[in-house]
């Protein structure tokens, strides 16, 4: 058996004399900026510390525990608010919930990204989540699971990565920008994704590597 093992660990990949090269999908940094809006007055959430997140992970079965053990511990001046929830999905919420609709116009959309005070991404299964980077484009810091690409939107100092499904971890993460601030956040998450997601950069990587070859 050992044997067989050892064998295992000599197969090489293919790839291993290849020159790899990761170009990452971007995103408009000259759309998805900070923007001031009357969101907070509308909602009510004026002194509120604000987690956003969105409803197909939020609320999706497997993170029943994760939204019953954040939720409880959460500050009495915080509130999750849950963008994409069908009305069937915004019955039985814990009271420091705020469920909200979909929104599918990109300007209320960056809105919403920068309203919160940090964006939370309880997924399991992603590329690379976009939605990260769109949040932290708009100045707000992102707590998301370690998993998949997930973890490659976030640098871990203004933007923070936790194991997946741990969700004492992810409230603690989120509790910790709660602590240090948002406003000393948001340059740093701007700039990170104006280094290595702005969509047009991106798109010069495509060209430059198309006319090496």
């Amino acid at each position: 058996l050992s044997g067989v093992l050892e064998s295992k660990r000599k197969i090489k990949t293919f790839f291993k004399e290849k020159n790899v090269i990761t170009i990452y999908n971007g995103v408009d940094t000259e759309f998805f900026v900070p923007t001031t809006s009357d969101l907070r007055e509308k909602y009510g959430l004026e002194n509120s510390f604000i987690i956003l997140g969105t409803a197909n992970k939020w609320l999706s079965p497997i993170h029943k525990e994760t939204l019953e053990f954040v939720t409880k511990g959460l500050p009495n001046d915080s509130i999750l608010v849950i963008i994409g929830c069908t009305e069937e999905q915004k019955n039985g919420l814990p009271d420091n919930v705020l469920p909200l609709g979909y929104i599918s116009n990109r300007d209320e959309l960056r809105k919403m990204y920068s309203m919160a005070d940090v964006f939370a991404n309880c997924t399991r299964e992603e590329s690379l989540s976009l939605v990260n980077v769109e949040a932290q484009a708009c100045g707000t810091p992102v707590v998301t699971y370690k998993n998949t690409g997930a973890q490659e939107t976030v640098d871990n100092k203004c933007g923070f990565s936790v194991e997946s499904g741990n969700a004492e971890e992810l409230l603690n993460s989120v509790l910790k920008v709660k602590n240090i601030g948002k406003n000393k956040l948001t340059d740093n998450c701007c700039n990170w994704v104006r280094h290595n997601f702005d969509c047009y950069k991106n798109y010069k990587k495509y060209i430059s590597l198309y006319e090496t070859k």
